[in-house]
């Protein structure tokens, strides 16, 4: 039996291994591959990736075969930023991670990972780790649901060998076998953000590394081992199709187009190689650790190749894990704790980071303030260091990017930074993809509302045009999944029209109306009956004369039905999620999120704080490690929480006792958005606070009557007198905007009764029993879906193009359903999300079901014909 399996053995899983062979444990690796053997990876490697290799020992062994520097030269939007990390942050760094500085590095390097790989692996193999390679793990070896060992071949039908281990550590790769046994599943998967080309010439073109940013391209150059230069040009994702269609024109285009200058070096030297290329960078989060697993580098967590960091993170996890778990397994000891504070550091070490890569992976054009930060920071050592820092993941993010370090960095240089009216900007147009008509009748499968959401130039009105074509062309196509007007009432059968005109006619799974309400005749009888008693509007603000007898009857509604005393009334279920949070936070508190939060909860946390910190979606644990995180800096400020009883996009839901819990412990302040959940599920229609017998003790509950109350408007309900009123007086969306008015407070609080009843019992079960239907008849089709029953049924399709062209293919098969993509979801994960009803029969389900299959299973052939016709793969996101 051994101490420690590690299955992965290139940088990841060798560091470990000798880290913690070097500690006395005794530990096997398993490399399914024969080293030397390269992989597609950045080369470089920043000077905290270099510390960790010369505090494992093996820094000597890199040294001759990789060129070292102490600078890199950082070129945005013709900016130029040359320095180097500050060494007193990188020391910082190690001393806040790991409690000491010990042999700090501060140079970077750059090397191919066929030497570097090779090089680590038998580092370790002479520190008494005992590696096979060409081994295979087959299965994980569990028993009492704990992992303790794994089973292996070195052939494909060579015999299974079973290895016991105390603890098995997954180093293979994003795609790890390990994470897949141990059901750690992806999650906070974000945007597939750049494509990424890189290749060989025959020399070192210069002494320094070159990064460098144009519009939404990027380039760089690096000496390299073997006495070559790597060159990387890197652009968004939508665009690789057309680059790589003439990979080698394109290439010297991009150079060219970022960098003449080094474009005219590049033609000077000799290419040595191929064209390396990829498109699959989708980052992702996964659960790290489990009952006698682990996970470290690409198998924890992926990100986009954009800041170059990933050997570093692999670096920095083995020495972390090691530093965790190696005294548990000295002293025998059960290895929970150790593994529960290895996960616990990991995330306070890497998740602001991780947003930072993804927010530079979407390689958007810089804006003109960006642009004048960049020259802010070209002008003082001191920032340009910690500008570096920030790349290379040694500096908060916040250093530089927050709003007021990014004022105090713009203070101090006033007088040397001239403004940029305008960046330097290339147009949101593929530049490599053939500009005829066949390029415009594509154009409504390509782009996404993001894609235009920075326009660039002086004149605000003129800037918007390039969205209006690609608006148009998804109008004309029929792919524009957005603002249609209805024709009838939205019952479970209904008609409307789309942006272009065109009827729809047919089955509705695209109203939010969870228990069929908004035409219950009680509803309607008591909204006819507030007109004709106040009129149709409110005729002020509810801090002025706005509110009436109705208003004050939905407010005791809704204390009744969430058990607490006091409620706010809002006018839209936006401004009740924007209130609270305006009303109560300042910027000097914190707001911590689930990622997945609605918009309208994000835009309040950061027009309200300057500290907004996004936490994975549902992980209660990294909740808990950002509170502790916060707590010990800050003891003095508020933190609010704020996630979803039922998030729309998934039909997930949190543990909401666990996190309330969680808040407790830190003095932080839940928020808990129930617009979803409330009235459509659980006892009595209480939702998720019902359900997890938490009605009454959730610190805030905000809510919505949108979606299952029949009215627009929306709430939040607190068991505090003082907070009432502080809202009342401080929530600029209640005080300066309308009441709700007589005929919608009357509809809601008669809706809201219904659903407190028996007769909305009956309604809540007959719409599980149509979304279990729904999923059933999908599910026969061969279409999955997301979460947990409940009026909302996600149904995955995943690429965008098919999932418009199902749009459209839906509307002649007389089935209303939501499309959603990126944005709102993550990219490559576009979906149906389909909205039940009481009403709609098994017959309607079964023939819904019937019809998306076909509908996407037609769109799939359209988009598989056009990428044949381009001599493309569709990318596999099925």
């Amino acid at each position: 039996m051994y101490d420690v399996v590690v299955v992965g053995g290139r940088l990841a899983g060798a560091a470990t291994a000798a880290h913690l062979s070097k500690q006395g444990r005794s530990v096997l690796l398993l490399e399914k591959d024969t080293f030397p053997k390269d992989v597609l990876s950045t080369h470089f490697m920043w000077p905290r990736g270099t510390s960790y290799l010369a505090r494992l020992g093996v820094l000597d062994r890199v040294v001759p075969v990789a060129p070292f520097f102490e600078e890199v030269d950082l070129v945005i939007e013709g900016v130029s930023i040359r320095s180097g990390v500050a060494e007193e942050d990188l020391r910082n760094r190690f001393r806040s991670l790991h409690g000491d500085d010990k042999d700090v590095v501060n140079a970077s390097f750059s090397a191919r990972r066929d030497l570097l790989d090779d090089l680590l692996l038998a580092y370790a193999a002479e520190c008494g780790v005992e590696v096979r390679q060409g081994a295979r793990m087959t299965e994980l070896v569990e028993e009492d649901g704990r992992v303790v060992g794994v089973r292996w071949r070195s052939s494909p039908d060579g015999p299974e060998t079973t290895e016991r281990a105390r603890i098995v550590v997954g180093a293979d790769g994003r795609r790890s076998h390990v994470a897949r046994l141990a059901g750690a599943a992806r999650k906070d998967v974000r945007r597939n953000g750049s494509f990424a080309c890189y290749t060989y010439f025959d020399s070192h073109l210069l002494k320094v590394p070159t990064l460098r940013r144009r519009g939404r391209l990027g380039m760089a150059l690096s000496p390299t081992s073997g006495g070559r230069t790597m060159a990387l040009v890197y652009g968004p994702s939508d665009w690789y199709q057309a680059f790589r269609q003439d990979s080698a024109a394109h290439f010297t285009q991009a150079l060219d187009y970022v960098s003449p200058d080094m474009a005219a070096l590049v033609d000077g030297a000799t290419r040595v190689s191929g064209f390396f290329m990829t498109n699959d960078q989708t980052p992702f989060i996964r659960e790290v650790s489990g009952d006698g697993w682990a996970l470290v580098g690409d198998a924890a967590s992926f990100k986009d190749q954009a800041t170059a960091s990933g050997m570093t993170h692999a670096l920095r996890d083995a020495e972390l894990l090691a530093q965790t778990i190696g005294p548990a397994l000295a002293a025998g000891d059960d290895l929970t704790r150790a593994l529960s504070d290895y996960r616990e550091r990991r995330h306070l070490d890497s998740w602001k980071y991780y947003d930072f890569v993804c927010s530079q992976a979407e390689m958007r054009a810089a804006e003109a303030s960006e642009v004048n930060l960049f020259r802010a920071v070209s002008a003082d050592l001191r920032h340009a260091g910690t500008l570096l820092g920030v790349f290379s993941d040694t500096v908060d993010p916040d250093a530089v990017f927050s709003v007021d370090s990014m004022q105090r960095i713009l203070s101090s240089n006033s007088s040397v930074v001239p403004p940029a009216d305008e960046p330097t900007v290339a147009s949101d147009s593929n530049p490599f993809a053939a500009q005829d008509t066949a390029e415009d009748e594509h154009l409504a499968l390509t782009h996404t509302v993001r894609s235009f959401a920075s326009p660039a130039g002086s004149r605000l009105l003129e800037r918007v045009e390039p969205f209006h074509r690609w608006y148009s062309a998804r109008v004309e196509s029929e792919t524009w999944l957005y603002s249609r007007t209805l024709a009838a009432a939205p019952l479970s059968t209904t008609r409307l029209l789309d942006a272009g005109g065109r009827v729809l006619e047919g089955i509705n799974f695209a109203s939010q109306d969870y228990l069929g309400l908004s035409n219950h005749p009680e509803v309607v009888e008591a909204a006819t009956a507030a007109i004709a008693e106040f009129g149709v509007h409110s005729a002020g603000s509810a801090a002025a004369i706005g509110n009436t007898v109705h208003s004050r009857r939905l407010e005791q509604s809704i204390a009744e039905l969430v058990e607490t005393d006091h409620v706010v009334l809002f006018p839209t279920g936006w401004a009740a999620a924007y209130g609270p949070i305006n009303a109560l936070v300042r910027h000097y508190d914190h707001v911590v999120m689930d990622h997945y939060a609605h918009a309208s909860l994000s835009q309040a946390a950061h027009a309200a704080s300057r500290n907004v910190h996004r936490v994975p979606h549902l992980d209660n644990e990294a909740v808990h490690a950002v509170l502790r995180e916060l707590r010990d800096r800050d003891p003095h400020h508020a933190i609010l929480v704020v996630t979803e009883g039922l998030f729309s996009m998934d039909a997930d839901s949190p543990d909401l006792a666990r996190l309330q819990d969680i808040c407790h412990e830190y003095e932080a302040t839940l928020l808990v958005d129930v617009a979803h959940d409330l009235g459509s599920t659980g006892p009595g229609g209480q939702g998720q606070i019902g359900i997890q017998q938490l009605a009454g003790r959730v610190d805030l509950v905000m809510g919505s009557f949108s979606k299952t109350f029949a009215s627009n408007g929306g709430f939040v309900a607190t068991a505090s007198p003082a907070v009432r009123s502080y809202i009342e007086t401080y929530a600029t969306s209640h005080v300066f905007s309308n009441a709700l008015s007589p005929a919608q407070a009357a509809a809601a609080n008669s809706a809201l009764r219904i659903a407190m009843s028996p007769e909305g019992a009956r309604l809540r079960r007959q719409t599980l029993d149509a979304a279990s239907a729904l999923r059933e008849a999908l599910a026969d089709h061969g279409l999955a879906s997301l979460g947990s029953p409940g009026p909302i049924v996600p149904a995955v399709i995943g690429d965008e193009r098919v999932a418009r062209l199902t749009h459209r293919n839906l509307r002649p098969r007389g089935v209303a359903a939501m499309v959603v993509e990126y944005p709102v979801v993550p990219t490559g994960s576009a979906r149906l999300r389909l909205q039940v009803m009481p009403s709609h029969t098994p017959e309607q389900t079964g023939q819904a079901a019937a019809a998306i299959a076909a509908a996407v299973s037609e769109a799939r052939t359209a988009i598989d014909s056009l990428d044949a016709a381009s001599g493309l793969a569709r990318p596999d996101s099925r």
